[in-house]
């Protein structure tokens, strides 16, 4: 019963894990799509190989990439011509030469589909690792982005059935161009779930945006009976849209066993049992009345300080935004929090 609960019902002070041996072998296939479209209906083909992992990597991230001096080298040898959308295709297992052979079957299959010449395989680890970093790095990638629109994460956890996905991605692409936005995507395409992330404002109208754009996503996952939060928390975004995947009499069983086990709520509180709406502004990192303080730093920032067009992604000259600091603040507000510059093998201090 604990597992799952998201720390709302108890602390654990010891936990036993069973392990499992890792292959002596992984190769992977980079299969590059003129259209994202096609990436989309193509995956529920590619599972079919047995890979270990499919993941997305689409046009925004790999442009976002190749600014990125660390980056840049690795996701370069990944492309073959200019992609709207790869896929990163892992097999796995204690026979290289068999695993080889499913390349060569991944790269039959693009050919089958109508895309010869769309793989580009690695078989060497090396390169493997590294272009698994940069996947890796997708978030602190995302949030390198310059302007006033950020990525924002609401609705990036939503999954549905790999027959569905196309249309799913498709139907909400045209749900953010109806907000003047694009969204930026990547992740688990082999199961569905797609860490996809609407370019909002949220100084400004983004709150509303997003409420709205929340409830449409709603609405289409449960059309195509996928999950609202297939993969990370509920937390406080997702706690709201989550109720129907239960039903009320389970979500009233959660209200009661939560009430049992912590009656004085004070394991996680909000989250799962009574959660608050989504754009309560109390929870917002951006504050209402949120603006920059006027300063001239020491150093020259005004390469962040631009406007960018979230759906061209065209940026102004630098010095041409409307910050205040001279684009400090700008630089500022790409922290995403996540602390990976302060671990010890971050290679640069800040990866966004």
């Amino acid at each position: 019963i604990l597992v799952g609960s998201e720390g709302t019902l108890a602390y654990s002070r010891q936990i036993t894990l069973k392990l499992a041996p890792l292959p002596t072998h992984k190769v992977l296939g980079v299969v590059n799509f003129p259209t994202f479209y096609q990436a989309m209906d193509m995956t529920q083909h590619i599972v079919r190989l047995g890979p270990t992992a499919v993941e997305l990597v689409d046009r925004t991230m790999i442009d976002l990439a190749l600014t990125n001096p660390a980056f840049e080298p690795v996701i370069r040898k990944a492309l073959a011509g200019h992609p709207q959308a790869i896929l990163l295709v892992e097999f796995a297992g204690d026979d290289k030469g068999a695993l080889k052979e499913k390349l060569d079957r991944l790269d039959e299959l693009m050919s089958d589909l109508g895309l010869p010449g769309a793989v580009v395989k690695m078989p060497d680890a090396n390169e493997q690792k590294a272009l698994w970093e940069v996947r890796k790095a997708g978030l602190n990638i995302m949030m390198s982005m310059k302007g006033d629109g950020k990525p924002v994460s609401f609705i990036e956890d939503c999954a549905v059935p790999l027959e569905h996905l196309a249309e799913y991605t498709s139907r909400l692409t045209d749900v953010f161009h109806k907000y003047g936005t694009e969204g930026t995507w990547y992740a688990h395409a082999s199961v569905g779930t797609l860490h996809v992330r609407p370019i909002l404002d949220m100084r400004r109208d983004g709150a509303r945006d997003m409420r709205e754009i929340a409830e449409v996503a709603s609405a289409l996952v449960r059309e195509y009976k996928g999950a609202y939060s297939g993969e990370h928390g509920d937390g406080l975004c997702r706690g709201e849209w989550v109720a129907w995947q239960y039903g009320p009499r389970i979500n009233q069983a959660f209200s009661e066993i939560k009430d049992l086990f912590d009656p004085d709520n004070r394991f996680n509180p909000d989250k799962i049992v009574r959660p608050p709406k989504m754009d309560d502004k109390r929870n917002f990192r951006f504050a209402p009345g949120y603006r920059e303080l006027p300063l001239t730093p020491a150093l020259d920032w005004s390469a962040w300080n631009v406007t960018r067009d979230p759906l061209t992604g065209e940026e102004s000259a630098p010095g041409t935004g409307s910050d205040r600091s001279g684009g400090l603040a700008k630089a500022v507000e790409m922290c995403n929090n996540n602390g990976h510059c302060r671990k010890f093998d971050a290679g640069t201090m800040c990866p966004s």
